[in-house]
């Protein structure tokens, strides 16, 4: 149920550790094999047979080539299983953290929320006991152990009914079953008005769901897709290759059948461990006291959770009467080390009343460290403000200023010009006819228009108005490079001079 933990500084520890360790099984095999040399060796000294007469083993060549395949062999799936193994243990942890994040936010969420203070209640513990359940059915499913039974939060708490088509279904089907109650639920109270929230911030729940089921998934792929079966099997025969041939290459390099019988004990202990090792790592979630420790993780999944619905979580913490205000003062402290740490503080904390729930009044000394960076910003803003008045009296005359003072004339040319119409028709150069339409005042001694006036006055009229679009042509255009020519100046200046910019200081209020 727990993981071996050791120290890797204290070897001595690591040697006599015996739960874990895969010697006692690679004793088990390599102790007869040691035994069987020590026969052949014995018989051999007594005189029954030679492995000289009998030539068997002349050049070492062969077992060499041959140890170094079955040890490349060993190392290939050693590396490949560890890989599995690796992989599996940042999936699970992977997974758990994506589901306790998203029910930590659908929790956060309803604190804005305008529903009744039953229905939040009421979605917050249904969100803590699906997401509880949904881990319990995702472990069940990826875990090949002899107990699977995986506590789910407050189960009873359902109805029979509701839950009862869990009972038959495959183990990958209940917790997909589960992952959609959550959706559902979800999306009800998206619909309710309980989950108010944003849209962009509420996806990213889903997206925490979403990453969660992927790693279950990858989980659920290493699990039921093995290690491929001609590798593992090569692997088991050159293991009973190497240790039947071992013992003949240690009776024929050594003289004493002790020796013959160490050597070929540590060659295929060896050889054997690496292999044990291999067949621990390749399924992480069974029982071996080497695999991960699932039922652990799924009872801290189950603590954080049942922490979610914890009061105190709403109640973020007030500033006490020992708040410190001026930023210089901080900062000496970080450079210092002055700062203390919580278990300073809980072993630390001094007997007396307690503080108000509310956070307290900015006093003197927020005051006093406000105007202390209020004058040095200040000061820094006039010293720059001089800057600026300087080379702005060192600057030669703009050459937007001419193309103003000529748009500002081509204006006033133009209304004077108008101003000279509107005086025309007042003082009677124009006059009305029954419809109201203007024209020119007929000679003296006749009252009706002059023939083809209408025409005439038409012409007239366009011609102004061209003139006049005319104008105001000259003068965009005038205005536009004006402010392009002051653009490029603008940007000249900033590249020499390269003022500081501050933030804008709080105000006193």
């Amino acid at each position: 149920d727990k993981m071996i933990y050791y120290d890797s500084h204290k070897w001595w520890t690591i040697l006599i550790q015996n739960k874990g360790s895969v010697f006692p099984r690679a004793c088990i095999t390599s102790i007869p094999v040691a035994i069987l040399t020590y026969v052949i060796k014995y018989l051999e000294l007594e005189g029954h047979f030679s492995f000289a007469d009998l030539g068997i083993i002349e050049n070492s060549a062969v077992y060499s080539g041959f140890s170094f395949t079955i040890s490349f062999v060993l190392v290939f799936r050693t590396s490949m299983s560890y890989n599995r193994f690796w992989i599996s243990a940042t999936a699970v942890n992977a997974m758990k953290t994506n589901w306790f994040e998203a029910a930590g936010s659908l929790i956060n969420f309803v604190q804005m929320s305008k529903g009744s203070p039953e229905s939040i209640l009421l979605f917050k513990h249904k969100v803590v006991r699906l997401f509880s359940m949904l881990n319990a059915t995702a472990l069940g499913a990826i875990a090949s152990m002899k107990d699977e039974n995986f506590p789910v939060i407050d189960v009873r708490a359902w109805r029979p009914a509701d839950i009862e088509c869990l009972r038959f279904r495959e183990d990958l089907e209940k917790a997909e079953i589960v992952y959609r109650w959550i959706t559902c639920l979800v999306i009800q109270q998206i619909s309710s008005g309980i989950l108010n929230v944003p849209p962009p911030i509420l996806t990213r729940v889903f997206q925490q769901m979403e990453n969660g089921i992927v790693n279950f998934n990858l989980i659920v792929q290493i699990m039921t897709i093995p290690f491929p079966f001609p590798f593992a099997q090569v692997t088991v025969v050159l293991n009973i290759v190497y240790s039947l041939f071992t013992p003949l290459v240690m009776c024929t390099w050594s003289q004493h059948a002790i020796s013959a019988a160490i050597f070929t004990f540590i060659c295929v202990v060896g050889l054997k461990s690496i292999d044990l090792i291999t067949t621990e790592l390749e399924n992480p979630f069974g029982d071996d006291p080497n695999d991960l420790p699932v039922h652990m993780f799924h009872r801290q999944f189950n603590g954080q959770l049942v922490l979610l619905l914890d009061p105190i979580l709403n109640l973020p913490p007030a500033f006490g009467n020992n708040v410190e205000w001026d930023h210089a003062r901080l900062l000496e402290k970080v450079k210092l080390r002055q700062n203390e740490s919580l278990h300073a503080l809980f072993d630390g904390v001094p007997d007396g009343p307690a503080d108000e729930d509310k956070d307290i009044a900015l006093d003197g000394s927020w005051q006093q460290a406000h105007q202390v960076d209020k004058a040095r910003v200040d000061k820094e803003r006039s010293l720059q403000e001089e800057r600026a008045a300087e080379e702005k009296k060192d600057q030669p005359q703009q050459p937007h200023a001419d193309m103003m003072t000529q748009i500002v004339s081509m204006l006033h040319q133009s209304l004077k010009q108008g101003s000279s119409a509107s005086s025309a028709s007042a003082n009677g150069c124009l006059q009305h006819d029954g419809n109201g339409v203007p024209y020119p005042l007929p000679p003296t001694g006749t009252s009706a228009p002059p023939e083809g006036w209408h025409e005439v006055f038409l012409q007239q009229q366009s011609k102004a108005h061209k003139e006049f679009l005319s104008v105001l042509s000259q003068i965009a255009t005038r205005i536009d490079q004006g402010f392009a020519a002051a653009s490029q100046q603008q940007q000249v200046r900033s590249r020499l001079a390269h003022p500081t910019v501050l933030p804008p200081c709080l105000s006193s209020t």
